[in-house]
């Protein structure tokens, strides 16, 4: 092998172990982020002052209806950054999104905040998530209609 086939090869290897690198290092960050909010939720769960700061403005919601949108968000959460790192296919994620909205509070939760979490959805990744979410929500709504 020439010298300068294999300075190619070896700079060839070395960027695709910096682009992998660099994946794993995201793919921690949004882990550690999302510990972070989890940990965060749980204070608000348990702590009902704190849980009062954060009730939505309007005073619409009971502080029952508000602790049911923050588990919810919860697991949206969690599938989130669970489908953002790999740990779940596209497949897992619908088949999970699908099991949440056939929930009844599921449904609620995405009726009242589905629209914040489209505008929150930022990259390619979170706009998959999202239309998986609305794609399974709008599922539940004609499987509803349908049974009634």
């Amino acid at each position: 092998m020439k010298t300068s086939h294999a300075v190619l090869a070896a700079a060839g290897v070395a960027a695709a172990g910096l682009v992998l690198s660099e994946r794993q290092h995201r793919q921690r960050l949004a882990l550690h982020a999302a510990e972070i909010h989890q940990v965060w939720l749980t204070g608000v769960v348990t702590n009902p002052e704190l849980r009062a700061v954060w009730t939505p403005p309007g005073g619409g919601l009971s502080d029952e209806e508000h602790l049911r949108a923050i588990v919810v968000n919860r697991m949206i959460s969690m599938l989130s950054v669970r489908y953002r790192v790999g740990l779940i296919t596209k497949r897992a994620l619908r088949i999970q999104a699908q099991r949440l909205m056939d929930n009844e509070v599921g449904r609620q939760y995405w009726n009242q905040y589905g629209s914040t979490r489209e505008a929150e959805a930022a990259d390619r990744i979170g706009r998959q998530v999202f239309e998986v979410l609305a794609d399974a929500y709008d599922d539940a709504l004609d499987m509803a209609v349908a049974a009634d």
